[in-house]
């Protein structure tokens, strides 16, 4: 009995450790509230990045930025940079990927990274760099109620300014487990199995019957 109920708790232990769980939004602007920043090549704001942190550790699996284009190329439109470095983007990008609006209204779009998931420290500050991708291109992000303020450049990543107000990201994923929440879950897990063993052996083996 001792031994099924290790090898019960060593699965448990495993399942918990080795799979993300949790899924869902890990990181919300909490509404768009329409144009912010017009980014356009030669004023001071070429380059705008809002910026978050969590207090838990995740895997990211997607980001979502609010954008609307004014004028420029139809295929032209945003790269966008992940990185916790928002004066080297593009050396320390954690990810990468371009975004084309299709509305001068703002639209989220949502971008699926397509390896793998991102791991997201807790307490560490996050930015999304978007930057068109042409000189002839330019376009808008958007604001946000809450959240934290956005940041600004107009020298492509060498100074940077904050915004007024907080610019709209999203960021979906996995949530990592803590361990405290092993310690709590793995004792009740044990004692589900003692229960579940004392409860069998209570109940009368048909076979042991005479007849």
């Amino acid at each position: 009995m001792i031994q099924r109920i290790g090898l019960a708790a060593m699965l448990l232990v495993l399942t918990w450790t080795g799979l993300p769980a949790f899924a869902g939004i890990i990181y919300d602007g909490d509404g768009r509230m329409g144009n912010g920043p017009a980014l356009r090549d030669g004023t001071s704001a070429v380059w705008a990045a809002p910026r978050f942190r969590i207090a838990t550790e995740a895997y990211a699996t997607s980001f979502s930025v609010a954008v609307a284009r004014a004028m420029g190329p139809v295929d032209a439109g945003f790269d966008c940079w992940l990185t916790s470095d928002q004066y080297l983007p593009r050396e320390f990008a954690l990810a990468s990927w371009t975004v084309v609006p299709t509305s001068v209204t703002i639209k989220e779009y949502k971008s699926p990274i397509d390896m793998a998931p991102v791991f997201i420290k807790s307490d560490e500050w996050y930015y999304i760099i978007v930057a068109p991708t042409s000189p002839d291109f330019y376009g808008a992000v958007s604001l946000s109620p809450n959240g934290y303020l956005g940041i600004v450049s107009g020298d492509y990543g060498q100074t940077w300014a904050y915004t007024p107000q907080p610019l709209w990201v999203r960021v979906e994923g996995d949530f990592v487990p803590e361990p405290s929440g092993l310690c709590l879950v793995l004792p009740g897990a044990i004692w589900v199995i003692i229960g579940h063993r004392r409860l069998q052996s209570k109940i009368p083996n048909p076979k042991s019957k005479i007849t």
